[in-house]
């Protein structure tokens, strides 16, 4: 499957899902009921609050990081635990430094249970 993130989520109604304290438009076939959301690390990038706009979002604290090219990994602590994020490394994020995450919706995976 490789790498992802997983976060509890709940279908609420066709193409509704609640999920991280947020309802995020998207996708939901048959599913309905307790699902997973499955966030690839790619799904994620690092934004400036003020360019959140559908506000999908999490909040967190940078815990770690490590570069991959042109790609900076970065392991975010979030309200909903450990995300990975890879997002292009422009400007280095320092470890404790809170950042926002911009979760990219088209790109969300939704896995039958919880």
């Amino acid at each position: 499957m490789g790498l992802a993130n997983f976060i509890p989520a709940e279908v609420t109604s066709s193409g509704r899902v609640d999920a991280a304290g947020q309802t995020i438009a998207m996708p939901t076939g048959a599913i309905s009921g307790r699902a997973t959301l499955m966030i690839r690390p790619e799904a994620l990038s690092i934004a400036e609050s003020s360019t959140i706009t559908n506000g999908t979002a999490l909040r967190g604290k940078v815990v770690g990081r490590s570069f991959l090219g042109n790609t900076a990994r970065y392991t975010v602590q979030t309200p909903y635990g450990l995300m990975i994020v890879d997002d292009a490394a422009l400007a280095a994020r320092a470890a404790d430094e809170h950042v926002t995450l911009a979760i990219l919706s088209e790109r969300l995976h939704l896995l039958e249970g919880a």
